[in-house]
């Protein structure tokens, strides 16, 4: 891929977003949360393709990767009024839908549109999908880690907010339940990434976002989870209730992170 066709990407992606601005305040807010996100999630994978040293033309797929890694969220919202997938529609199969109803990725050679199109498919997945090509299992982890820092990134400045729990949307739209589900502990406590579909509350959602330090693939980006503290930002949001086993997880978690950095 070469500079024309990244900005061709870039200005595609803009366009496309700005139909989804209008007259509600509370949509348009949760479309500016997306739209932003994944210019983050872009400048993250970015710098950590060029951690790896990686060819220019490689760090052009690995951008349009994060570009519509969530373009499926745009629609979801405006169907659904939520970004939680078991509650409306997976938004990875829903961005794929866009991707290949449009012409979006029609200049780009195959390997390239495979490439993309695999890596908006499994990126929200829990595990690597068998029977891919290096390529595709190796962008896709770009595209995994990049898109974990930014999350965690604007989960833990929203806990730390004025605004936090002014937006359900942020939370899965999820009743609290002052506990933790024994399949997220479970899991947690066994170093595995906590499966979605086990969450069942706000602060099962939360130790999933810890859990995530077990999934993490490059150098770059356990670095950057340590040195912005995002372990110890998501713990303080359990700070004013007594979560049974918080401590333990906490415990866990860090030595984990600790003994993982480069």
């Amino acid at each position: 891929m070469d500079i024309e066709k990244i900005g061709f990407l870039r200005r595609y992606f803009k366009e496309y977003v700005c139909g989804y601005y209008g007259d509600d305040s509370y949509v348009n807010k949760n479309v500016k949360i997306k739209e932003e996100h994944t210019f983050r999630v872009c400048s993250h994978i970015i710098r950590i393709a060029e951690s790896l040293s990686l060819e220019q033309e490689d760090v052009y797929i690995a951008e349009a990767a994060a570009l519509f890694h969530d373009i499926g969220r745009f629609e979801q919202f405006r169907r659904y009024q939520t970004f939680n997938d078991s509650k409306s529609k997976n938004h990875a199969e829903l961005g794929v839908e866009v991707l290949e109803q449009g012409d979006w990725l029609a200049n780009l050679k195959a390997a390239e549109r495979e490439i993309i199109l695999k890596a908006v498919k499994f990126h929200n997945a829990r595990d690597l999908p068998a029977g891919e090509s290096e390529a595709v299992i190796f962008f896709l982890k770009l595209l995994k880690d990049a898109d974990k820092l930014d999350i965690l990134e604007v989960l833990t400045n929203y806990y730390s907010s004025d605004e936090y729990g002014s937006n359900p949307a942020l939370e899965l739209d999820l009743p609290s339940a002052k506990t933790l589900s024994e399949a997220v502990v479970k899991e947690i406590m066994e170093s595995k990434p906590v499966n979605a579909q086990h969450v069942k509350s706000p602060e099962d959602f939360r130790i999933l976002q810890l859990s995530w330090v077990f999934d993490i693939n490059f150098g770059f980006a356990l670095r950057y989870i340590n040195e912005h503290r995002f372990v110890d930002k998501i713990l303080t949001a359990f700070s004013n209730a007594q979560i049974p086993g918080i401590e333990k997880i906490r415990r866990h978690v860090k030595s984990h992170l600790s003994s993982k950095i480069p």
